[in-house]
């Protein structure tokens, strides 16, 4: 307390209401300071014992300095005892002071948490018109809070909707409608009520247009639109100034710099909430410093400074807890018991979990109580650190929230797997699971990219781990089901949105939306293809500062591009119709599998690379060593051949890589009669195709024809597709530098020719615009041109055509390629790096291939590594040849070439032969009457 807090006191000199007077001043001489409010309620208490009258004048200044001191300081539940005693000093005479003082006692009543009360003063209420409107506007804040959203709604919507005049209460209405809706995901309908609110106030009320265009920027958020938030950010920005109100220009930097961290800008993030500071400087309101305060301090752990971090919390801490700010103080807890050592965050976080339950933010007591199973955990403490996990998965279940439900689930099953309850574990990690599925249907693709489930991955590894642990300690039956629940988990993790694409044949077309739409995406498209240029021409080990710097600007441009995305999928009606499927299971492999084929999905077990086969109507598992070694090696033979070592050095290393990933498998006795290996890889674990591993002496293309896939559920799609009839479209060279890649054009399209129609577009008539023409209606496509890759934008990935050194826009990338609607067997990538990939965070794998099958592909022959144009030319001839001539299916044709490709033309060096892959299913895989 201050010298001047200190000096109020129980009784002044003069007249009661110079007391009074007196006492007021000095409350807001010390800014309305809580422990002041206190003094100022307990002087009014006794003066409603001694039944002493005070003036209506006093009253009124008195109502009006306790109700300012609530909302300044948060300090709901002093300001209400307070009011209560002023409304009990004497009988208030006059009607609208009575009035005015309920709705003041109501506001502080909300804020204390008593919401019947304040619901019960609201109904006895009688205001003019305007003032009947502000009414319905607080009875449905308090609805809201709690939780009784239907009524709320009902009754802003009929506010929203009357037939009057428009007024400020009415724009109020339309307001308050719409951050209602925006905080129930329905920030689409909020904009529009935004809108028309601001379409009412036409460029009065400086204030209301401020607040305005901040719920603006915060909807435009929500939705990804990073641009325009930031734009009606900046609106708010100028309102705020014309209307000199400290706290809407704090509220306006906020949203500003919310815009900029979305967008990845954290320096000019961190400016704007500085900024934001500032201007609190001027304000008597400390709450939106509690907000300013943490998004600093997360701004600063993004860029990797913790102490700064620690040190901004601390004083968001600090402030919350001056204002009395309970729920800003219990989220400054949580996040800083991530910061500190087990024993002290589960002080903090008892502390958190007591506040949110007083307040009754179930969401809250999930948080923390998660975090304290975390903490409990950490200290061995097996016991309490269940019973939290536990009790933050009932709360959850009561929340409902898929998200919550999801993380609750697997932190349960984590802890029982760690304490040997393998049954209870595992129905855990499959509820984790059922609400992760739910939680990806009913978000869109960008979204799923752009924001993930937190601990997801964690969770499907652990449920990874003990399905493998189980698998190994069981025979027969029983390790046929924990082994079919292992496919299971692996089958849901992988290429989902992949599979919904592919079932319903959706996606965004530009020509759906309205030109400013459409100009803004190609604008950050061509932002993001710009970088992506500069990366690739930077080499890693020369410049690698200066890539890094590019590849961070390119990640933050990504990022907004899938934000805007994300809206974009949101509200197109058609992309809203996509499907959600189930992945396959073991029924479906022993239905659609027949016994010369056998499907191995490869997996990271806790650090193991293992795997998982389908043969002879059951499932194996083994176990391939470290994850690390086997990396190690395959880079090595990736080397090996990109620098043409020796023929024996690649051997020598692909005959370790066999002995590891290969023999475990192959030395089962029921591989006899398979004659076609279907490979699911594990993510980024392969950079060489498995063709090119040796095991006994031979590579393993000499034993089987091996085709791959991102997921087995991805195969029973492609098998399901129509193909075209008939023709063939063939393009070569298209920018004239790849004089064998328009020789092996011209032949391919010789064989052909004697079979089907086929489309020939070489050098400049290879155009993007021509490739489109006849795609669709292509049995087969061939493209020999170059292709370009870049791991940091792998959605960017593009194909060389005519013209498109001019002009980027007219080469053929991943964007067009999706928005194809194809019926091929067959498509043939001949030109460096076609078959890269890199699988991101959702575990999708990006690139050319996966667009070629989302857009209606039954096959696709891809390279994993830069390749040599003559050799190509001649490897693709032969293929053709097989394919065309003796009609053999493309995973037979592709073997076949390659074992010719080394015997009859002479290239024994792994570095012509093994970097092509065919991506699809091998040839009698039937087609089941399943629904899914």
């Amino acid at each position: 307390m201050t010298g001047a807090e200190n000096s109020l006191q129980a009784a002044a000199p003069g007249g009661i209401d110079q007391q009074l007077d007196v006492l007021a001043g000095q409350l807001e001489a010390v800014r309305y300071h809580p422990v002041a409010l206190m003094r100022l309620r307990d002087h009014l208490m006794e003066l409603r014992r001694k039944r002493v009258a005070v003036s209506s004048e006093a009253r009124t200044r008195l109502l009006r300095l306790i109700a300012e001191a609530s909302t300044r300081t948060g300090a709901h539940a002093a300001a209400y005892e307070a009011l209560a005693e002023v409304f009990g000093i004497a009988d208030l005479v006059d009607s609208e002071i009575r009035d005015s003082a309920r709705l003041a006692l109501a506001s502080a009543a909300l804020g204390a948490g008593r919401h019947e009360d304040a619901l019960s003063l609201l109904a006895k209420s009688r205001l003019p018109t305007e003032g009947t409107a502000g009414v319905t506007l607080a009875a449905s804040e308090i609805l809201i809070a709690m939780d009784r959203r239907t009524e709320a709604l009902r009754s802003l919507r009929a506010l929203a909707e009357r037939n009057e005049p428009p007024s400020v209460a009415l724009a109020a209405a339309l307001h308050k409608l719409g951050i209602a809706l925006d905080e129930s995901g329905q920030s689409e309908e909020a904009l529009s009520l935004f809108d028309r609110a601001l379409h009412i106030l036409d460029g009065r009320h400086a204030h209301w247009r401020a607040s305005l265009d901040n719920s603006r920027s915060v909807a435009l958020l929500k939705l990804g639109r990073i641009d325009e938030a930031a734009t009606a950010a900046d609106d708010a920005i100028v309102w705020a100034r014309a209307a000199g109100s400290a706290d809407d220009l704090a509220a306006a930097l906020l949203s500003r710099a919310n815009a900029c961290s979305a967008g990845g800008q954290m320096e000019l993030a961190l400016q704007f909430y500085h900024h934001g500071l500032v201007a609190l400087g001027s304000s008597t309101s400390r709450h939106s410093e509690v907000v300013l305060l943490s998004n600093i301090a997360m701004c600063y752990i993004s860029l990797g400074q913790p102490l700064l971090y620690m040190k901004y919390l601390t004083w968001a801490l600090d402030v919350a807890e001056e204002v009395g700010d309970r729920r800003a103080k219990a989220l400054a807890l949580c996040n800083l018991a991530s910061m500190w050592d087990p024993y002290e965050s589960r002080v903090m976080l008892t502390e958190a979990y007591a506040i949110y339950l007083k307040l009754g933010d179930r969401a809250g007591q999930v948080a923390a109580l998660h975090q304290l199973a975390a903490a409990a955990e950490k200290l061995g403490y097996a016991d309490d650190a269940l019973d939290h996990a536990l009790e933050a998965l009932t709360v959850a279940r009561d929340v409902g929230d898929p998200q919550l439900l999801t993380v609750c689930h697997g932190q349960v099953g984590t802890l029982l797997k760690d304490r040997g309850d393998v049954q209870q574990a595992w129905e855990a990690f499959d509820q984790s699971l059922m609400w992760s599925e739910k939680l990806r249907r009913e978000t869109n693709v960008a979204a799923v990219r752009l924001h993930l489930t937190d601990g997801v991955d964690a969770f499907v590894a652990n449920a990874v781990d003990l399905a493998v642990t189980e698998a190994e300690r069981h025979e027969g039956g029983d390790r046929q089901r924990w082994l079919s629940r292992l496919f299971a988990v692996l089958e849901r993790a992988r290429a989902r949105v992949l599979v919904d694409q592919m079932r319903s044949g959706s996606t965004i077309a530009l020509e759906s939306l309205s030109p400013d739409v459409r100009d803004t995406l190609r604008a950050m498209i061509q932002q993001v293809r710009s970088l992506r240029d500069i990366v690739a021409t930077l080499d890693p080990t020369k410049d690698e500062n200066a890539r890094k710097e590019v590849s961070r600007k390119l990640e933050r441009s990504r990022r907004q591009l899938t934000g805007m995305q994300a809206y974009l999928e949101q509200s197109n009606p058609r992309f809203g119709a996509l499907e959600s499927t189930e992945p396959v299971e073991v029924n479906w492999l022993a239905s659609a599998v027949p016994e010369d084929v056998a499907v191995i999905e490869f997996a990271n077990v806790g650090g193991d690379l293992a795997s998982i086969s389908f043969l002879a109507g059951e499932l194996r598992i083994a176990r391939h060593g470290a994850m690390n070694e086997v990396r190690d090696l395959d880079r090595k033979l990736r080397d090996a051949c990109l620098s043409h070592s020796p023929a024996s050095t690649a051997a020598t290393i692909a005959e370790e890589l066999g002995d590891l990933v290969i023999r475990p498998i192959l030395e089962d006795p029921s591989f006899g009669p398979v004659r076609y290996l279907l490979v699911v890889p594990a993510p980024e674990a392969f950079s060489v195709p498995l063709d090119a591993y040796r095991f006994d002496g031979t590579y393993l293309f000499d034993r089987f024809a091996v085709s791959y896939l991102p997921s087995v559920s991805v195969g029973r799609y492609l098998n399901r597709r129509e193909t075209a009839a008939g023709g063939a479209l063939v393009l070569g060279d298209p920018d004239g530098s790849l004089p064998y890649a328009r020789q092996e054009a011209q032949e391919i399209a010789d064989v052909i020719d004697r079979f089907m129609d086929r489309h020939l577009l070489l050098g400049p008539d290879a155009t993007k615009e021509n490739l489109l023409r006849y795609a669709s209606s292509s049995n087969i496509i061939h493209i020999a041109s170059h292709a370009a890759f870049v791991p940091e934008a792998p959605d960017f990935a593009r194909i060389t055509l005519a013209g498109g050194d001019r002009e980027p826009g007219r080469n053929l990338e991943v964007a067009d390629i999706m928005r194809l609607r194809l019926r091929s067997g067959t498509v043939v990538l001949s030109g460096c790096n076609t078959g890269l990939g890199t699988t991101d965070a959702a575990n999708e794998f990006i690139g050319l291939v996966r667009a070629f099958l989302c857009a209606g592909a039954s096959a696709v022959v891809a390279t994993r590594w830069p390749i040599n144009d003559r050799s190509t030319s001649e490897f693709m001839r032969m293929f053709y040849r097989y394919l065309i001539d003796d009609e053999m299916h493309p995973v037979d044709a592709l073997r076949s070439a390659r074992v010719d490709h080394i015997n009859l033309s002479g290239y024994t060096h792994p570095v012509h032969w093994a970097p092509f892959a065919i991506f699809g299913t091998p040839p009698g895989l039937r087609e089941t009457p399943q629904s899914q």
